[in-house]
C-alpha cells in the first residue's frame, strides 16, 4: 500500500482491520525472544509496566462516577507522560537502525503518526480532567480512545515491529541501541532491574583517537584543536543539527539541555525520516527552497514544556570556483534555542554588576 502511493492517514484507517485479519498468524509466529537486558527486552518490559499503569486507571474507572474521581484519575494518568521516552527511543534509535539494515523499511511514518495520536489523546484526557466544564461522557470517550491507542501500540510492537527487529538486526546493533537508551531512560522500570550501562567504547561514544584529538583546524579567524572545537560547540546554549547537501544527517551537538532528543543512530539518516508525518512535507519544502537559492533562512517558535523555543534553519553555502558562479549549497543547519529568559530581559545588566 505504501509503495503504491497510499497516504499514511489512509493506511491508519485500515491498519487495525488488517491486523485483526492476520492476528492469529501474527500471535502464533515463533520469533526468537530477546536476551534479558537487551534493547527489545527492555522495550517489552516497559510495555508490561505501562499495562500495569493502565490497569490502575481501569480500577478507578470501575468505581464509576468519573467526575467524582477526577483527582484519582489525574493521579493515575499523569505518570503515563513518562512513557514518552519509550516512543522517543523507537523514533530516534530503533527506526534509524532498521532503515540502515533494510532500505524497504518505511513504517516510520505510520508508527510516528500513531505515537502523535497517542500523545494528543493523553494530553486531551489530562486537559479534560482539569476543566470544570468537561462532561462525563466527553471524558469517558477520550479515555476509551487513550486505552485503544496505547494498548494498540503495544500490540503492534509485540506482533510486528519487535519480531522484525530481532530478526533483522545484529547483536552489535542491539548493544549500541541499549547503550543509547540510557540517554532517554526506562519508563516505569525499577533501577535495580536495569542492566549495567554498557562500555562507552562503541559508536555512541563522543571520543577522538589520539591521532585526531590534537588535530588543529584553521578556521580563518583562529586555530582550534579538534577537542577544543567539540567542547566549544557543545558549550553553546543551542541545539544544532547539520544535514548535508544529500539530505543526510551528519552531525548534532550535545548541549547541556536539549529540547529535542537526538541519538547517534540518526547519523546518515535521510532528513525526511527525522520529522513527524504532518510536518515532513514542510521541512522538505524549506530544504528545496534552500537548494534552489530562493531562501536562506526559516524561523519558527513554539511553546514547549512551559518554555518558548526558537527553531531556525540556515542554508549553508560555500563560494564557487569562479566569481560568476553561484555559491555551492552544502546543506542545512537547524538551530533550536530556549528564548524564554531572553524575552523577559528588561533594562540593562552590565559586566560590572557580575558577582562570583
Amino acid at each position: 500500500m505504501w509503495s503504491s502511493g497510499t497516504s499514511h492517514n489512509d493506511i491508519l484507517n485500515v491498519l487495525d482491520k488488517v491486523i485483526n485479519v492476520f492476528y492469529h498468524a501474527l500471535s502464533h509466529y515463533d520469533w526468537p525472544k530477546p536476551e534479558p537486558g537487551t534493547f527489545i527486552d527492555l522495550m517489552l518490559r516497559e510495555n508490561e509496566a505501562m499495562n500495569e499503569k493502565m490497569d490502575q486507571v481501569k480500577a478507578v474507572l470501575k468505581q464509576g462516577q468519573t467526575l467524582a474521581n477526577r483527582e484519582k484519575l489525574l493521579e493515575t494518568l499523569t505518570p503515563l507522560l513518562e512513557f514518552e521516552a519509550h516512543y522517543l527511543k523507537k523514533e530516534n534509535i530503533l527506526f534509524p537502525v532498521m532503515e540502515q539494515r533494510n532500505e524497504r523499511f518505511e513504517g516510520v511514518a505510520i508508527m510516528w503518526a500513531l505515537h502523535d495520536t497517542t500523545r494528543a489523546s493523553l494530553k486531551k484526557v489530562l486537559q479534560l480532567l482539569t476543566e470544570a466544564t468537561a462532561s462525563e461522557p466527553e471524558i469517558n470517550a477520550e479515555l476509551g480512545q487513550l486505552f485503544f491507542n496505547m494498548i494498540g501500540l503495544d500490540q503492534k510492537e509485540s506482533l510486528i515491529l519487535f519480531p522484525c527487529a530481532v530478526e533483522a538486526l545484529t547483536a552489535e546493533d542491539f548493544a549500541s541501541m541499549t547503550r543509547q537508551s540510557f540517554d532517554y531512560g526506562f519508563p516505569f522500570l525499577p533501577p535495580e532491574t536495569l542492566p549495567e550501562p554498557l562500555s562507552a567504547d562503541g559508536p555512541t561514544a563522543p571520543h577522538l583517537s589520539q591521532s585526531l584529538s590534537g588535530l588543529e583546524i584553521n578556521t580563518g579567524t583562529g586555530t582550534l584543536t579538534a577537542d577544543q572545537l567539540i567542547t566549544l560547540l557543545n558549550a553553546l546554549p543551542v541545539d544544532m543539527t547539520f544535514v548535508d547537501e544529500n539530505d543526510k544527517v551528519r552531525y548534532f551537538s550535545r548541549p547541556k539541555d536539549r529540547f529535542f532528543p537526538r541519538s547517534t543512530a540518526i547519523i546518515g539518516r535521510d532528513v525526511r525520516y527525522c520529522h513527524p508525518p504532518e510536518s515532513v512535507d514542510k521541512v522538505l519544502e524549506i530544504v528545496q527552497a534552500f537548494k534552489e537559492g530562493r531562501q536562506d533562512t526559516a524561523s519558527f517558535w513554539i511553546n514547549l514544556r512551559g518554555r518558548k523555543v526558537l527553531i531556525q534553519y540556515f542554508a549553508l553555502r560555500t563560494p564557487a570556483d569562479t566569481t560568476e558562479a553561484p555559491p555551492i549549497y552544502r546543506g542545512v543547519l537547524e538551530v533550536s534555542q530556549d528564548i524564554t529568559d531572553i524575552q523577559e530581559m528588561d533594562g540593562e545588566r552590565r559586566l560590572l554588576s557580575w558577582e562570583g
